[in-house]
């Protein structure tokens, strides 16, 4: 997938904020990426173990432990895993520190597209590389 169509989907979320379920006003972790995906050609199911776009706020307000389950899950089973030291542009970066699971998307360069509670930003790998995961590739 030509880079600079990576680069310019990613730009569009920069300083978004995070909002749960809302993503007319900002997005959160799975709205991002799914839309970020999306945008560049990718498909995914309507529904995952019973969660959908339509439900995943309200069910993440009941019991947030078992949605970062079933995100990290969900998760881990799109695309193909790749290699850390030959992800590349585009690619999924997959986190956990502690109980709490997170994703990112790279951006090339040792820098990636993340959401905190502060909003969307890009910040650099390493300072997140030892909660580092998995990563997997969604487009080509």
């Amino acid at each position: 997938m030509n880079s600079s169509l990576i680069a310019n989907q990613a730009e569009k979320y920069l300083n978004k904020p995070f909002v749960l379920g809302d993503t007319s006003k900002g997005f959160d972790c799975i709205s991002l990426l799914l839309d970020f995906f999306e945008g560049l050609g990718c498909q995914f199911p309507e529904e995952f173990e019973g969660i959908s776009r339509e439900n995943y706020a309200a069910e993440y307000l009941c019991d947030p432990v078992k949605l970062n389950g079933i995100r990290e899950r969900f998760l881990r089973s799109i695309g193909t895993p790749i290699e850390k030291n030959f992800f590349r542009r585009g690619d999924l970066l997959l986190f956990r520190d502690g109980l709490q699971f997170f994703a990112a998307i790279d951006l090339g360069n040792g820098n990636m597209k993340a959401l905190f509670s502060a909003g969307v930003h890009d910040v650099p790998f390493h300072l997140f590389e030892k909660w580092h995961i998995e990563s997997r590739r969604l487009i080509e």
